[in-house]
């Protein structure tokens, strides 16, 4: 059951992460949230966004695909 606690955290990333990687930074998140703040695993909801390169534009710059 979701509490007031409840949070959805959204992180961006440049694309080319592995799925281990990913698992990583979820369980780490996670678990920093349960030991610091007393949030029940529970309640936290991650969603990883990896736009293409190609969706990325910084400093006027489009991102280049790698290749």
């Amino acid at each position: 059951m979701k509490t007031d606690s409840f949070m959805i955290i959204e992180i961006t990333m440049f694309p080319g992460r592995t799925a281990g990687q990913k698992k990583a930074l979820i369980e780490c998140v996670t678990s920093k949230l349960v030991d610091r703040l007393s949030i029940d695993s529970t309640d936290v909801f991650i969603v990883i966004n990896e736009p293409a390169n190609e969706n990325w534009g910084m400093a006027g710059i489009q991102r280049a695909e790698k290749k």
